[in-house]
């Protein structure tokens, strides 16, 4: 044996062949090192749905359409055919067929025409990512490429290239485009006859351009078919059903699902080329429709724009991001309606009542006071002009009140409330700070519909906050916003039919869906928004112009509220229909029916209330009182004044200070504890407040068209009143301070009567004559 291969290394032709392959490894090696093949294609940047369906793709860098699929995602059949077709050997060559190469050099030769090629895949996949003219030199270093090809990548690496960049003509390059932009599926969904259509493409992509004739594509697809046949590389009954299917191949716009909401994420993930979303398919094509209808209809009266965005609250994904009802109307139909900054109107009111409820200091049946606030600085009334008096929190939060809101914010504090939404998410907010006030539980702020709609789902997530997923396997923190308890308690009161906002052609409506939700409508009919959710989902909407033009027709309950319903009722029967469980720590007792606190001896009636254990509040109700009156009931007596007889004892209710001015104000009859016996001594040294000017009875003479003034001014008896309200004929015309004057303007001549109360409910009234000359 050792003789024998001493002998062959004395062969001088074997040494040669050595010396040469040598050579030729070294030569390889050095040119691989200077010449390095790092394939960098560009490829389509694209946005998927969570079911990996195209929602929208941009051109490459190099502006093309090339969507990068992975061979897994890529249909056997065309895998198949492209491989029989193009090169039946692949996987047994080292990047060049040498039989191939030589058959095509006899067959040229013989022929005299330069007819037949023996490029492998990967030599065409070399000659793609390298494009250069056709000869014998470039010939020689696609070869070359070739091999660096196979020594550097997998031969599935090598096939996922390739099947990337094929061209399929114009600015079309791979199978994913292909059957993207001809077929509108993804290219695992092709069947044996779209494979073999899209298979005989590449060869001449020009002539058979499905522009030209979709007959000579399917012409030369059942040639290439009958070829396969005989291959029997298919069966043959998918052979016969592909032969007799009539493909029709044509130029499909590229997908526009979601586009703004691709448009953003395209620039928040530059880096990436593939960005799978959380976006539910379906519900996000039929949230799109369904705006699309609605607003063709309310474009008739003025109303051009609407956005959606819905939450699975189970997964806290986004399933759906309708950025505006038509991406492509002049009517700014690019703008993102989800993002974009607008006055949210009273949908901030549950969020502050749930706060107080975990502050302690609210439950459902506790009295709020809906009157006229009594400040010079901002005195809001509700959206009908009315007022009701004392109202439950429930009822006020239900009929959205205004004026509730307003005191409860005064309560809690603008500070504290801004800062517990900007926790909740509400970054547009940190700029505005430092100019809130109470104006912005009425709209007095801007937020976007997706703030708005994610603080709605703390709700139904039982008080957590979690930030909804816009990508697939994306992680999100949780912290706690509210109690479930409070949560709990706003999702009851916002699923009552009892409103205002109520859709009229719902009310009788068996497929309403259960939600809670709430409305609201900007200051000066801009905005429209309704934000509704069950445990399953939440739905926020928003319709309007994107301009800022006002329209008499928005409303959120006429506009909003509608398309919440329908999008809700999109949905299937479960998540439309999905409650959230009662918490085990909340639980009911009994307290007042008027004020909402405990009751005690004197309480007329008692109703059931909802409250948190060691949170809410123990007050007991104080609104009653047992009076000693004289038996006409024109006196009342202390126990130091009282008589030995004609007397008896009755219950009066003592009002709160505001309430007590509102009933006076709407001149509404109600018991007042008569006046002390002015013969008390003790009487005599409690608080008083007397008006020192003007005097009772006296006539006054003001200049007409002057800038005078009556001065009005009174003073209680410790100096110590805090506040006095002013009424002139029963209607309040502002506050002053103890002892300190109010300047009021008379517009007519005649007999005024002059009220002043204190803030311990001390009260005096006189009577003037003013004169103008």
């Amino acid at each position: 044996m050792n003789i024998f291969i001493t002998g062959l290394f004395k062969s001088k032709k074997l040494k040669r062949v050595l010396l040469s392959l040598l050579f030729l490894f070294i030569s390889f090696i050095i040119l691989d090192t200077a010449f390095p093949l790092n394939p960098d294609i560009k490829y389509s940047r694209v946005v998927r749905s969570s079911e990996g369906k195209i929602l929208s793709t941009f051109l490459s860098s190099d502006d093309k359409w090339r969507f990068y699929y992975t061979n897994d995602n890529i249909s056997n059949t065309f895998k198949q055919s492209i491989l029989f077709k193009e090169d039946k050997y692949y996987y047994y060559h080292f990047g060049f067929n040498p039989i191939s190469i030589i058959r095509a050099a006899y067959l040229n030769i013989v022929s005299g025409r330069n007819k037949y090629g023996a490029s492998t895949i990967t030599m065409q996949t070399a000659r793609m990512l390298e494009p250069k003219e056709r000869n014998l030199i470039n010939k020689i270093i696609e070869l070359f490429r070739s091999i660096q090809l196979e020594v550097h990548h997998s031969k599935d690496e090598i096939l996922n290239i390739y099947l990337n960049k094929i061209p399929f003509g114009g600015n079309i390059e791979g199978v994913g485009a292909a059957s993207t932009l001809y077929f509108g599926k993804n290219p695992d969904m092709l069947s044996l006859a779209e494979s073999a259509a899209l298979a005989v493409i590449p060869n001449n992509p020009k002539f058979l351009s499905i522009q030209n004739s979709n007959e000579l594509i399917n012409t030369r697809k059942n040639h290439f078919l009958k070829y396969l046949k005989v291959s029997e590389e298919f069966e043959l009954q998918q052979i016969k059903d592909a032969l007799n299917e009539f493909v029709k191949p044509e130029r499909n716009n590229v997908p526009r699902v979601a586009p703004q909401l691709c448009i953003r994420l395209i620039n928040e993930n530059k880096g990436n080329t593939e960005i799978n979303t959380n976006i539910n398919y379906t519900i996000q094509t039929n949230a799109e429709q369904i705006l699309k209808n609605f607003s063709a209809y309310w474009k008739l009266y003025g109303v051009n724009n609407s956005a959606a965005f819905i939450i699975n609250n189970l997964t806290n994904e986004v399933s759906a991001y309708v950025g505006s009802n038509d991406f492509t109307s002049r009517l700014a139909g690019q703008v993102d309606g989800v993002r974009a900054v607008r006055s949210p109107g009273s949908t901030l009111k549950p969020f502050l009542y749930a706060l107080m409820i975990d502050k302690g200091e609210l439950t459902p049946m506790l009295s709020l006071l809906d009157v006229p606030i009594l400040n010079n600085d901002y005195t809001p009334g509700n959206i009908d002009g009315k007022f009701n008096g004392r109202v439950t929190a429930e009822f006020a939060l239900a009929q959205s009140l205004n004026v509730p809101a307003v005191n409860l914010l005064e309560r809690f504090g603008v500070n504290n409330f801004s800062e517990k939404l900007i926790n909740a998410g509400f970054v547009n907010l940190i700029n505005q700070k430092r100019k809130l006030g109470l104006s912005m539980i009425l709209g007095g702020c801007g937020v976007s519909l997706e703030e708005l709609t994610i603080l709605f789902s703390i709700f139904a997530r039982e008080g957590i906050l979690s930030k909804p997923k816009f990508l697939n396997n994306s992680i999100s923190s949780a912290q706690a916003i509210l109690s479930p308890e409070s949560a709990y308690i706003i999702t009851e009161i916002l699923s009552k039919i009892q409103r205002p906002d109520y859709p009229q052609n719902y009310v009788s409506a068996k497929n309403a869906p259960l939600i809670s939700w709430k409305t609201g409508t900007s200051q000066g009919k801009r905005d429209a928004w309704a934000i509704g959710y069950n445990r399953n989902y939440t739905i926020g909407v928003w319709v309007g112009n994107f301009t800022g033009k006002p329209n008499s027709t928005i409303s959120g309950s006429n506009l909003a509220v509608p398309l919440l319903f329908e999008l809700f009722n999109n949905l299937n029967l479960e998540d439309k229909r999905s409650s959230i469980p009662k918490p085990d720590n909340l639980h009911i007792r009994k307290v007042d029916g008027t004020t909402g606190l405990l009751p005690s001896e004197l309480s007329v009636s008692v109703v059931d209330d909802y409250y948190i254990p060691g949170v809410s509040f123990s007050k007991q109700t104080e609104h009653l009182k047992k009076v000693y009156v004289s038996n006409d009931e024109t006196i009342s007596y202390c126990v130091d004044c009282m008589p030995d007889a004609a007397f008896k004892q009755l219950v009066y209710e003592v009002p709160e200070i505001e309430l007590r001015l509102f009933y006076i104000s709407q001149r509404m009859n109600f018991r007042e504890i008569p006046p002390h016996n002015p013969k008390c001594v003790t009487y005599q040294n409690k608080e008083q407040i007397v008006i020192i000017h003007p005097k009772d009875r006296n006539e006054y003479f003001l200049e007409n068209n002057s800038d005078n003034s009556i001065i009005l001014n009174a003073k209680s008896s410790s100096g110590m009143s805090k506040k006095i309200y002013w009424f002139v004929n029963d209607s309040f015309i502002g506050i002053s301070k103890d002892g300190e004057g109010f300047d009021w303007k008379p517009k007519l001549a005649g007999n005024y009567k002059i009220t002043c109360v204190s803030s311990d409910n001390s009260k005096q009234e006189i009577n003037i004559k003013v004169k103008i000359y």
